[in-house]
């Protein structure tokens, strides 16, 4: 599966495709929500794991254009935020599920079987 990271922390990046790659999928990563909307332009992705909290735009806002778009790829949120509120805010902006940091193996496959079936 070809997944887009999205994350602006460089040692989560290392972490979080480390784990994606071990679990077979091809994994691209981009540090920002603008560097994401620039890569949806021209590539396409099965999933995307975005980051919540960036600089310059969040990951709610990259979200909303991604669908503004008439991208409906698949999106999972990333946070270290595990409230019913942050859960809310992401299924409004148009995400598909929602993953806490730092990622466990066991339910970031169980959240990919979820959004792609």
């Amino acid at each position: 599966m070809k997944l887009l990271l999205v994350d602006d922390n460089a040692m989560m990046q290392k972490i979080q495709s480390t784990i994606l790659q071990k679990l077979g999928h091809q994994t691209s990563v981009v540090s920002s929500g603008q560097q994401a909307l620039a890569v949806l332009s021209s590539q396409a992705f099965d999933c995307i794991v975005m980051d919540m909290q960036m600089p310059e735009m969040d990951g709610l806002e990259t979200t909303r254009r991604i669908r503004k778009s008439g991208n409906f790829t698949p999106i999972i949120a990333l946070t270290g935020n595990d409230d019913d509120a942050s859960k809310q805010a992401c299924l409004q902006a148009g995400m598909n599920g929602f993953l806490t940091k730092p990622m466990q193996t066991a339910q970031v496959n169980l959240m990919l079987a979820k959004v792609l079936s």
